[in-house]
């Protein structure tokens, strides 16, 4: 099978493509990154019927839930309309409503809301987060982030993270640099990938990328 995913920035490509190519070894998989929320709405259906024509099978959009705020006129108008915190089934009716527009036949594509953001994924197995922090000379030991689930802004407590443990080159958290590295860290028994699977979002994605 080939999949075309469809995501926002370089680490989103990055870790949703190792993932899906773990999951399903043998994927051919076309990553195309658009560079934020207002990007990835505003260009998700012209990309996905791109796609489509040149021959994939399915097309898997990833997004994160927050940052909610999408710089968009209509995005923002609608939450004021309907008075509601930020959800992922709003995000997906612009999502569809966007590949609509756009001629794409919504049966071959599959939408992935990650709530809160990809750090949400990473920071569910943290043995791969102190492996990526160990050193020869020094054992990274962070614990279970509590509440991951509920937590708007994981990307931070990564932040604080590698503030807290990180040295020389882990000083600094860098999603372009580290979320893959967390990402091939997690230990290579399909069962570790349970941690991941507490996630409706991960689950989801699962399925998507499924041969």
């Amino acid at each position: 099978m080939r999949v075309g995913l469809i995501v926002e920035g370089i680490p989103d490509a990055k870790v949703c493509e190792y993932l899906a190519r773990r999951l399903s070894p043998g994927l051919e998989i076309e990553t195309v990154p658009l560079g934020g929320k207002p990007r990835l709405r505003k260009r998700c259906g012209q990309t996905a019927k791109l796609l489509l024509d040149e021959g994939c099978d399915r097309v898997v959009i990833v997004w994160d839930l927050y940052p909610a705020d999408w710089q968009d006129p209509d995005y923002r108008k609608s939450r004021r309309k309907r008075k509601t915190r930020p959800s992922c089934t709003q995000d997906r009716q612009f999502f569809e409503s966007a590949l609509g527009a756009a001629s794409v036949d919504l049966q071959h594509v599959c939408l992935v809301c990650i709530n809160a953001m990809l750090e949400t994924w990473l920071l569910s197995d943290i043995r791969a987060v102190n492996t990526v922090l160990s050193s020869r000379t020094r054992r990274s030991t962070v614990k279970d982030p509590p509440h991951l689930d509920r937590n708007q802004d994981p990307k931070s407590l990564m932040i604080n993270i590698f503030r807290q443990e990180g040295r020389g080159r882990n000083a600094r958290y860098s999603d372009v640099d580290h979320a893959i590295r967390i990402a091939e860290a997690i230990p290579p028994d399909s069962r570790d990938l349970n941690r991941l699977r507490k996630f409706h979002s991960f689950e989801v994605f699962e399925r998507c990328v499924s041969t």
